[in-house]
């Protein structure tokens, strides 16, 4: 354990520490923590509801342990926070469910922690919110058509779910949007316009969905792209390409045309 009394710092990370939940405890009685990190240390147990406590903390690591239980009860007086990973852990709760009231929230990791249901309308609202990662879970539904009116989206990824519907049109509405990560779902229909909009877009992967129709004309014009998947859907355009891109995949689709001939 390291701890920074100016900055009121812990980190407990890379410690296996299967019987620390006394530390833990100890160290929840300092309400002045800014910053919190007890991410890969075996830790199990449900979450202490001291954590509620820590009214000043801004960031909070607790990745890669084996907290169960109602954990959401347990952060809700966070106000304060604005980075939090929970990824990798066995909440029972529904944990995305009321994170809309942590206002200051701009950094949200929830990988592989096995959660159901649908993704809240109201994440959307999050005005600080620029990176969510929601991949490896059991999420259904559709993506909220809020997210990213913000303006401030910078990193979506929601891949390896069951989502589905329509690719809501607002994800890049600040123009800030630089990775679009939706693969392994049920996403169908066509590919929304306001793509082509979407200058800052680098890292677009929506392999193994259901969509179908033509892409977008001025999609080859975006001009920070570097890694483009399209494949395993039902694409039936012919195929463009900027001159920035890296890797570019788009096999298993229906593209009714031939190879360009500058490829």
């Amino acid at each position: 354990m390291t701890v920074n009394g100016d900055d009121m710092v812990v980190n407990y990370d890379d410690m296996a520490v299967h019987s620390a939940n006394v530390a833990v405890h100890d160290t929840l009685k300092l309400e002045t923590f800014r910053y919190l990190n007890i991410s890969n240390c075996t830790l199990s147990s449900p979450l202490p509801k001291e954590l509620g406590n820590l009214t000043k903390l801004q960031i909070l690591y607790h990745f890669e342990n084996r907290f169960t239980g109602e954990i959401l009860v347990s952060c809700m007086n966070l106000k304060a926070l604005k980075a939090f990973d929970l990824s990798d852990n066995q909440p029972t709760d529904a944990i995305l469910e009321g994170i809309s009231s942590l206002k200051e929230l701009t950094w949200l990791s929830l990988i592989g922690n096995n959660i159901s249901g649908t993704i809240p309308e109201d994440i959307g609202e999050l005005p600080n919110v620029s990176t969510l990662l929601l991949w490896n879970n059991n999420l259904s539904g559709i993506l909220p058509q809020k997210l990213g009116l913000n303006g401030n989206l910078l990193s979506l990824d929601v891949s390896s779910n069951s989502l589905t519907g329509s690719i809501p049109p607002n994800h890049c509405h600040g123009n800030m949007l630089f990775k679009f990560i939706l693969f392994n779902n049920m996403f169908m229909h066509k590919l929304p316009g306001s793509l082509v909009n979407c200058t800052s877009l680098s890292r677009f992967r929506i392999q193994n969905n259901l969509l179908n129709s033509t892409i977008p004309h001025d999609f080859r014009l975006l001009k920070n792209f570097s890694f483009v998947d399209l494949s395993k859907n039902n694409f039936t355009s012919e195929i463009g390409y900027g001159s920035t891109l890296q890797v570019f995949n788009f096999f298993e689709n229906s593209f009714n045309a031939e190879l360009p001939s500058n490829i």
